[in-house]
């Protein structure tokens, strides 16, 4: 299927491949989460830099109130409502929610 949209995030939602056009030229092509994580290509002035993950949900956390994700060869732990294991979600990750650290947290 073949979607046009200017919003970003309901392209977040639905997308998988991205094809980016400028005045009826393609500019970039290639997988949203490539594409999302290339700082070269604004995808909309006004949206923070982030990335879709398609992941499945592995569990819940019910005393730190952590949903569980499964991706590929690595799990996420993300402050949300349980959801059933096994649901295919595709988080969000804003540029925003991410601290890197040399030292673990305290």
């Amino acid at each position: 299927m073949i979607y046009i949209s200017h919003d970003m995030a309901e392209i977040e939602y639905l997308a998988d491949h991205l094809v980016m056009m400028e005045r009826g030229t393609i500019t970039a092509t290639g997988p949203l989460h490539i594409l999302q994580s290339d700082p070269a290509l604004p995808l909309a002035a006004d949206h923070e830099a982030a990335v879709s993950l398609d992941a499945v949900v592995g569990g819940y956390d019910g005393r730190y109130g952590l949903l569980i994700y499964r991706l590929k060869d690595a799990r996420l732990l993300v402050p949300a409502a349980p959801l059933a294991p096994g649901v295919h979600q595709r988080p969000r990750i804003a540029a925003s929610d991410v601290i890197v650290s040399r030292e673990a947290p305290r």
